[in-house]
């Protein structure tokens, strides 16, 4: 899986998470919080640990119209 695939991944675990604690139980939500911050940490380490290592990463992400280009840089000193 390429970086810029976990970086997508990470930002849907996170929007079904904020989706997901708006329609569980309010006993469940706790699980359900902690589960989808574990599910990110652990997503967005793999990038950052290879930018840390020296191979930074530089990806543009081409949206509508109306948002335009969205360009991510994760170079050593942002991914610490």
């Amino acid at each position: 899986m390429d970086y810029p695939q976990l970086i997508g991944l990470a930002a849907t675990v996170l929007a079904f998470g904020i989706i997901g604690l708006m329609l569980t139980p309010l006993r469940n939500k706790p699980t359900l919080a902690f589960n989808v911050i574990l599910i990110n940490a652990i997503l967005t380490s793999i990038p950052a640990i290879s930018a840390i290592l020296g191979k930074p990463i530089i990806d543009i992400y081409h949206l509508s119209g109306f948002l335009g280009d969205i360009t991510v840089k994760i170079d050593a000193l942002s991914a610490w």
